[in-house]
């Protein structure tokens, strides 16, 4: 004999298929990641049926869902050489990028300044301000 499942068949695919495509807090749930208390509300929420904590845990397994365990440290870590690249490579690294953010940034406004369309190489004015005697603006030098 087979249990009771608590979810219809539609409803089991539309509570994975919202799992999928979203995490609870876009669900409006007060969570990040999906846990058994996400899913217990979701379903409560969606479909008025309130599991108990294992037949949330049987649909998470059902779904392929299980808790992940963070893995503590890459296999591949060197303390060692971690610091020295901290210490020594990284710093390098970035001076460089400062300098050439500053060399950018100065050819940059040489190329501005010398542009045909440079907004402060040439203005305009009503023509009713225009001076009539333009000759009076030049100083002699």
């Amino acid at each position: 004999m087979g249990e009771k499942r608590a979810l219809l068949a539609e409803q089991d695919a539309q509570i994975r298929k919202l799992m999928c495509d979203g995490t609870p807090d876009e669900l409006k749930l007060p969570f990040a990641l999906w846990s058994r208390q996400a899913v217990r509300q979701l379903i409560l929420g969606c479909f008025g049926i309130e599991l108990r904590p294992q037949g949330e845990g049987k649909y998470l397994v059902r779904w392929g869902l299980t808790p992940q365990k963070p893995i503590r440290r890459a296999y591949e870590q060197s303390p060692p050489a971690g610091k020295t690249w901290l210490e020594e490579t990284y710093p390098d690294i970035a001076r460089r990028a400062k300098g050439d953010l500053k060399k950018a940034t100065v050819s940059h406004l040489r190329r501005l300044l010398n542009s045909p369309n440079a907004s402060c190489a040439t203005s305009s004015i009503p023509s009713s301000m225009m001076p009539r005697n333009i000759s009076s603006l030049v100083s002699d030098q």
